[in-house]
């Protein structure tokens, strides 16, 4: 055998191998893919967000899954607020004060739907569904003046956020 027909051969199976044993270790569960699907539009960014994440990897349980979820959305919303809060000290204006407000509510809905999970979990439902609408309030505030890309980014994540939490916690 010629060099450039082993060298072939070696890098087909060498890539075979590659690509059997990656994507066993970053298969979402079919938890997570349930989920996922009833994200919408969002479904291919919720299996980057949470499917790659190596703690949801064999995850069949809702609560443990809720639980994540809500712990990275907080984390997610507290940098946010902390971006935005941030910006308004640069550059004060009437929406991004207003996105200032309603992160604040964003943050509260999270951190109050993380905290509802183990007792109130219909509660955690709720909060976590309107962290996604205050969203909708901060994106419409921007519509008032001219476009944040930035802040728009960070709604697009809390929306998507906001959703995976709604369906993860409707299992419970």
């Amino acid at each position: 055998m010629d060099f450039p027909t082993r060298f072939s051969t070696f890098f087909t199976i060498s890539m075979l191998i590659f690509l059997s044993s990656s994507s066993s270790t970053n298969a979402a569960s079919k938890l997570v893919n349930s989920i996922c699907s009833q994200t919408g539009d969002y479904a291919s960014k919720c299996q980057q967000l949470i499917g790659s994440d190596r703690k949801t990897k064999d995850l069949e349980d809702p609560k443990k899954l809720a639980e994540i979820v809500l712990q990275m959305s907080l984390e997610d919303a507290q940098k946010s607020y902390d971006f935005i809060n941030q910006m308004l000290k640069e550059k004060a204006t009437e929406p991004v004060e207003q996105c200032v407000f309603w992160y604040e509510a964003v943050v509260a809905s999270f951190k109050s739907a993380h905290a509802e999970l183990e007792e109130d979990p219909e509660s955690a439902n709720y909060d976590v569904k309107i962290a996604g609408d205050y969203a909708d309030n901060c994106e419409n505030g921007l519509a008032n003046g001219s476009p944040i890309p930035e802040i728009s980014a960070k709604n697009d994540q809390v929306w998507l956020y906001s959703r995976i939490g709604f369906a993860v916690t409707n299992l419970l």
